[in-house]
């Protein structure tokens, strides 16, 4: 065989062998790819498909119970009008302004008492609550809920009474309004915790202070 035709073999031989390295070495890495694919895509699948049972605080604001909404609401001038008079209020319901001369007695109401004897028990540095019956399911276990806060409440440090006012109202539109002279707290429900921190908060600010 002549010198030129075994260095073309020869060199041939090696390219070819080269080849095959390469081949293998292609191969090699596809079936690493399809290893991996094979085994973290299953992984990655349940990862994604699977719900989690983790609760974002998102979440849990969206469902719970909305907090207590305590508004200040401007003071409107108290003055007298006749048991035959009606008063009138520029925010309702008022928590201050006019009044019938005459005042009730604290306690609890199963018939709507007009805002001219409640807002006179505010002046006195009384809290009313007012309840709507439309706003609940249940009116019954509202009226008893209220009855056992009225029960439990703690007398005021003054005159050592019980300076509470409860009264249905229908035309309120949250289910539970408390109210002290000037300030207003809105309630879905009857809030026994709420309650008690706005009526410790407010009994015996008003412009009056009488038992």
């Amino acid at each position: 065989m002549a010198v030129a035709e075994t260095r073309f073999l020869q060199e041939n031989g090696f390219l070819l062998a080269l080849r095959n390295t390469q081949y293998e070495i292609r191969d090699n890495l596809q079936m690493r790819k399809l290893l991996f694919l094979f085994f973290t895509l299953p992984i990655f699948a349940c990862s994604v498909l699977t719900p989690s049972s983790t609760v974002t605080p998102s979440t849990r604001a969206a469902t719970s119970t909305p907090a207590p909404a305590e508004i200040a609401v401007p003071v409107e001038d108290p003055f007298h009008v006749q048991p035959n008079q009606q008063g009138k209020y520029g925010h309702y319901p008022p928590s201050s302004g006019v009044h019938f001369g005459q005042y009730l007695n604290w306690g609890i109401y199963t018939d709507e008492v007009p805002p001219e004897f409640w807002v006179h028990s505010l002046e006195h540095g009384g809290i009313v609550i007012l309840y709507n019956c439309a706003k609940a399911d249940d009116c019954t276990k509202t009226k008893q809920a209220l009855k056992n806060f009225y029960n439990a409440a703690p007398p005021d440090p003054t005159f050592k009474k019980v300076k509470l006012l409860i009264t249905p109202n229908s035309k309120i539109t949250y289910h539970v309004t408390a109210l002290a002279w000037g300030y207003e707290l809105n309630l879905s429900d009857v809030n026994d915790n709420a309650l008690l921190s706005f009526y410790q908060k407010y009994v015996n600010k008003g412009p009056e202070l009488v038992p």
